[in-house]
């Protein structure tokens, strides 16, 4: 008989565990959810109304450099994202002046629009993560 009631309890115990570790997790996630919030709200609050757009606003890459005038850019904060840089030394350093030498600390988005494949013209990402 022991058997069978220990059987019959650990489902009980099982979502009891369950029930608790949500809980637990629920409540460290709304205080990190308001932490962030938080952070958010002192950051836009620093920011000048130029570095907000500039948070928008987005560039093409140069090629393999970085021209003076895009480094000035970066680091006045009036930009927050490259398109088509694939030089990781030349990403690495733009995150460097974007982090290290700008203002306010924010790191650019950087991304690729890849239409047909990166050095290659089929298949389209779109198509393969469609398959």
């Amino acid at each position: 008989m022991t058997g069978i009631r220990a059987t019959r309890r650990a489902p009980h115990l099982a979502l009891a565990l369950i029930s608790w570790l949500l809980l637990v997790c629920g409540t460290l996630s709304a205080a990190t959810d308001a932490d962030v919030e938080a952070r958010v709200s002192a950051l836009l609050g620093k920011m000048t109304l130029a570095e907000k757009i500039g948070q928008m606003s987005q560039l093409n890459g140069a090629e393999g450099k970085i021209p003076d005038g895009l480094r000035e850019t970066i680091r006045r904060g009036r930009i927050g994202s490259i398109l088509n840089e694939v030089d990781v030394d030349v990403v690495n350093e733009m995150q460097h002046v974007a982090v290290e030498e700008s203002r306010l600390g924010i790191p650019l988005l950087i991304g690729r629009d890849v239409v047909h494949g990166f050095r290659t013209v089929l298949p389209i990402p779109l198509g393969l993560a469609a398959t």
